[in-house]
């Protein structure tokens, strides 16, 4: 099935307003907690991706999704929040 560009533009620019949300989130987060530290910043990460393994676990248990496909996603955002953890603390002066 052939993808049209203006549904790829949609996908694009929903993803980017999503992960800008995250960020912003994560941001005031940070703020809040004073984190100045990469340290600091991996464990926020870690903490937000604790909040959101329920809910990407979800498909596994309602629609069946494969395990290995939850893994690959947890392992994904796990990554992903940690450096934006890191990334955004280091720029909390």
């Amino acid at each position: 099935k052939k993808v049209g560009r203006s549904y790829l533009l949609e996908f694009y620019l929903g993803a980017f307003i999503s992960a800008s949300v995250i960020a912003y989130a994560m941001g005031c987060f940070l703020n809040i907690t004073h984190a100045k530290t990469a340290a600091s910043g991996v464990l926020i990460g870690l903490l937000t991706w604790g909040i959101i393994v329920p809910t990407i676990f979800s498909p596994v248990i309602f629609g069946k999704k494969p395990l290995g496909m939850f893994w690959l996603d947890s392992v994904y955002y796990l990554a992903a929040y940690v450096v934006l953890g890191v990334i955004t603390a280091k720029f909390n002066d």
